[in-house]
């Protein structure tokens, strides 16, 4: 396994030889997130305000609350709320895509974090299934519920790799790839603790490049990781045919 050093200079070096580079990349898809995610809750405040301003004037005249506007912008509520994930399943997965893509020194750009629409169902699944098992182990206890967020977290890389592959199968071999490597990329996280700082004081300015600088490192654990845990062809000498 290389060590953090070696992973954070390849890192290093992938955003120095992307043909569009992270930053920018970066900078697109948190202008993207936050614009769809402040379309859907515009639309749901003025779908929210039209039920509560007609349900009110239908009971002006009456003593009974209006609890039927309650009931109706529920639904509303839940799905801008599943709207809203899915979406950020979809870029979440794209900007990973990228970053892995870049690692490798294969082309990608900014069409890669759009590439994902057409699997938003499964994608939303993986995501869905992660969290909500996360969260399960988290009920228990504090510890196991950040142990199970180490155990799943290479789950969306293994889709990107075999699209082919299940919701739960992706999350079942993270599990078995992550098996005695949790704790070594927890030591990796908290390696940028200062960066994080960094962000902070600069007011998300600097997380323009600590961002893909995190997640271009990531990427290449997970390339690391997952050769070591990949059978590989052994070398066979061919015999040589005897001179007669």
């Amino acid at each position: 396994m290389l060590t953090r050093a070696e992973l954070k200079q390849r890192a290093k070096d992938s955003m120095s030889a992307a043909s569009t580079h992270p930053v920018l990349i970066t900078l697109v898809f948190i202008l993207v997130v936050f614009a769809a995610s402040g379309v859907l809750s515009f639309i749901s405040t003025i779908i929210t305000s039209a039920i509560g301003i007609t349900t009110s004037i239908a009971t002006m005249d009456s003593e009974i609350p209006a609890f039927g506007a309650m009931f109706a912008v529920l639904p509303i509520s839940i799905i801008v709320s599943i709207l809203s994930f899915g979406i950020s399943c979809v870029l979440q997965t794209g900007y990973t895509s990228y970053t892995l893509k870049t690692i490798r020194r294969q082309d990608s750009g900014l069409e890669e974090l759009f590439a994902f629409f057409k699997a938003c169902v499964k994608l939303f699944g993986l995501y869905f299934f992660v969290q909500l098992f996360i969260m399960l182990w988290t009920c228990l206890f504090f510890f196991p519920g950040i142990i199970a967020a180490y155990r799943y977290r290479m789950a969306v890389y293994l889709y990107l790799d075999h699209p082919e592959k299940g919701i739960f199968e992706c999350i079942s071999e993270s599990k078995q790839m992550m098996v005695g490597h949790k704790f070594e990329l927890f030591v990796l996280d908290l390696s940028f603790i200062l960066w994080g700082l960094l962000c902070m004081v600069t007011c998300g300015i600097a997380a323009l490049y600590v961002t893909p600088y995190v997640q271009l490192t990531n990427s290449v654990y997970y390339d690391n990781l997952n050769y070591i845990n990949t059978p590989q062809p052994q070398y066979t000498e061919t015999p040589v045919a005897e001179v007669e």
